[in-house]
């Protein structure tokens, strides 16, 4: 799936199969984070006319319409207040990975603030044996656990065992629960969260959360074009 460059070509070609997606003014910005909505929606209506995906545009819409009305609930300032300075931490189940990851990037390049993610029970298999050392790991990484009600009953159970672990060694956490009705909602809510997470991050800093000096930079010595 692509935009256009190189790719466009050879799809269009009929060399390599793909899709071909005018982006319009769906990325005012023209900054390439902002186009997570794009890609995201170019693959999402690609797996479904392929039958991959069974959803509708209506689906989606309507997703996004929830959304915009979890969005006024939220307390996302707050909460950027507490990970000033911190390292942000992010963690969910696996089946919710795609989306955390994606939210962490948002935080990346919106906040400019250095972030990590991990899903549930791997953090169990590993992590929870690394959250002491180097000494600084205490004061200066803070946790965000993105809980869902569709989470398997197991999963759950590590969370709150989980917590309180974090308890006894003295770790800093944040829960938010997912308040999206279904699967689709949530898959959306996480980036968004986060998203608004790293805009409030960049405020406090008193940073432009739009420019991307270091990726153009990156992508211009790579001689590539920057979106």
């Amino acid at each position: 799936v692509t935009t256009g460059g190189k790719l466009a070509e050879l799809i269009a070609s009929g060399e390599i199969k793909g899709a071909i997606v005018k982006a319009g003014d769906t990325n005012p910005s023209g900054y390439p984070k902002s186009g997570l909505g794009l890609s995201f929606g170019a693959l999402f209506g690609s797996l479904i006319k392929a039958g991959v995906l069974i959803f509708t545009q209506d689906d989606l819409f309507n997703s996004l319409k929830e959304l915009e009305e979890i969005r006024k609930l939220w307390n996302v300032k707050e909460v950027a207040k507490e990970f000033e300075k911190k390292i942000p931490v992010l963690f969910s189940s696996k089946q919710l990975l795609g989306p955390l990851n994606a939210g962490r990037n948002a935080i990346c390049e919106i906040g400019r603030t250095f972030t990590l993610f991990f899903d549930f029970p791997e953090i169990n298999h590993v992590l929870i044996e690394a959250t002491l050392k180097p000494d600084f790991v205490k004061e200066k990484v803070k946790y965000l656990f993105f809980e869902s009600e569709f989470d398997h009953p197991r999963i759950k159970l590590r969370y709150k065992i989980t917590k309180k672990i974090f308890d006894t060694q003295g770790l800093s956490y944040q829960s938010y629960m997912l308040q999206g009705k279904d699967r689709l909602t949530q898959v959306l809510e996480i980036p968004h969260y986060c998203a608004w997470l790293g805009f409030y991050l960049s405020m406090l800093e008193g940073v432009d959360p739009g420019p991307e000096p270091w990726i153009i930079e990156l992508k211009n010595l790579l001689s590539q074009p920057v979106h």
